[in-house]
């Protein structure tokens, strides 16, 4: 019920106004939208400990953008070799005969990776006829996390030490 999610973060955010909530949950989004910072614990051992755009900002894992061309994949590969924050593409023909493009990239501002990509493509005279984002979110922080060997904690706290903030 929208309306019972929107009075359980309001009163819980009051609540956290004067006292200390501890919210277990794996929905995410909740997490993202209630919590100020996160733990996140795997096989027993806490891996991350900071607030959650702090998590998204420090995650090893890439920003993706897609788009669609009519380019050919050797020019596809020039016009993007040509872009220093791309870290890697994967291109592949489509049975319309169109090429769909996934880069990754590092950056913070995928905005600007995506003006990026259209203005190389723009100058070359081919046409992006579809372009999307997506900014890693804390689902994407908890999945590198929990699948590998990695640990992000705040810089006021050490591992396996909660800060009290």
């Amino acid at each position: 019920d929208p309306i019972q999610i929107i009075e359980i973060r309001d009163l819980i955010k009051q609540l956290g106004e004067n006292h200390t909530v501890i919210l277990s949950s794996h929905i995410l989004s909740e997490v993202q939208a209630i919590c100020e910072k996160v733990l996140i614990i795997s096989k027993g051992k806490l891996v991350a400990f900071d607030k959650p755009e702090n998590l998204e900002k420090l995650l090893l894992a890439s920003n993706g953008i897609s788009f669609t061309v009519e380019t050919a994949k050797e020019d596809i590969d020039k016009v993007l070799g040509g872009i220093n924050q791309i870290t890697e593409w994967n291109i592949k023909t489509q049975e319309d005969g169109l090429t769909a493009v996934s880069v990754k990239t590092e950056s913070e501002n995928v905005r600007d990776i995506c003006r990026e990509i259209f203005f190389a493509f723009s100058d070359r005279k081919e046409a992006i006829l579809e372009m999307s984002s997506k900014k890693a979110n804390l689902e994407d922080v908890f999945i590198e996390l929990t699948e590998g060997d990695n640990q992000i904690f705040n810089n006021e706290s050490k591992e396996g030490e909660v800060d009290r903030e």
